[in-house]
């Protein structure tokens, strides 16, 4: 792959012929903006989590098992080879067309610290693909499964983009006012590099900052606390967690990254009025770490 063209080119092709095998369940979404006083958000029900619940992957609250679908990941879902480390995959249960997941060749756990190598993979396919980029830190965070993978979806962020014209631009972190809750977030103060090495140093360097800034350091299983990851070409946001789900009436509400965008996606429609009378930020502290 060797201009955005070819990668966006190789999505499409890879999700139509997945439609067409069967290796992609078609999806439904319905989506509802709302307006309040912290900003624009969404609150969405796609199919695709309901279906996923049908399978061997955890639903959420669930302890993690040994269950992994990439090893060996499905060929069906291949969309390009990131170098000797990484794969580009359809997401076989995507929130949005165009969902696709960076995963490492061989297994690696998802709560350990990212290397250069993973953001330097993710940073290739942010080049290519428009959208939001984020990883689920742990199960805590939202993660289903513990073979390493990163996710970019084409969706934006209204909570963030709200948020960004306060923001000084620097590549240092920040933590703003709105968010009560313990986070970093850099809005760059340059444009997104044109040549592949910088965009990955640029990542991994304010990953790195981001994971100081948060006050995660690895224990001594080598795992980090747990947390969400969100970045695009202007900006990079990282949560700890302190807890995956909201409940609401005996159902839970699972939390990952996207939830940190201004998005909630709900697996039941019957849910989307709890959430939206809870309210965005309210949600958030809930499963953050307080300030």
């Amino acid at each position: 792959m060797n201009t955005s063209q070819d990668l966006r080119a190789a999505v499409f092709r890879t999700t139509h012929s997945a439609l067409e095998s069967g290796a992609l369940i078609p999806f439904d979404v319905t989506a509802e903006t709302v307006r309040s006083e912290d900003g624009p958000w969404r609150i969405d029900w796609a199919s695709s989590l309901a279906r996923k619940d049908q399978t061997g992957i955890p639903k959420p609250g669930a302890k993690p098992t040994d269950f992994n679908p990439f090893l060996p990941y499905d060929p069906a879902l291949h969309v390009a080879d990131l170098g000797p480390d990484h794969v580009l995959l359809i997401n076989k249960f995507p929130v949005k067309p165009g969902h696709v997941i960076v995963i490492t060749r061989d297994f690696f756990e998802q709560q350990e610290a990212l290397t250069r190598r993973d953001l330097g993979a993710l940073a290739t396919t942010m080049s290519g693909l428009p959208g939001l980029a984020f990883f689920n830190g742990g199960t805590t965070a939202g993660a289903s499964l513990r073979h390493r993978h990163l996710q970019i979806a084409p969706m934006d962020a209204p909570l963030i983009e709200h948020l960004l014209p306060q923001i000084e631009r620097s590549e240092l972190p920040q933590q703003i006012r709105p968010l009560p809750f313990r986070h970093a977030l850099i809005h760059f103060a340059e444009p997104w590099p044109q040549d592949q090495a910088s965009a990955a140093d640029r990542l991994f360097q304010a990953y790195q900052r981001a994971l100081d800034f948060c006050g995660l350091k690895p224990g001594t299983d080598g795992t980090l606390p747990p947390y969400n990851l969100l970045a695009t070409q202007q900006w990079l946001l990282l949560v700890p967690r302190s807890r995956e789900t909201w409940e609401t009436d005996g159902d839970a509400v699972s939390l990952n990254a996207i939830s940190f965008s201004g998005s909630i996606f709900v697996r039941d429609p019957a849910l989307i009025a709890r959430v939206k009378a809870a309210g965005l930020i309210s949600l958030l502290r809930h499963v953050g770490v307080p300030v």
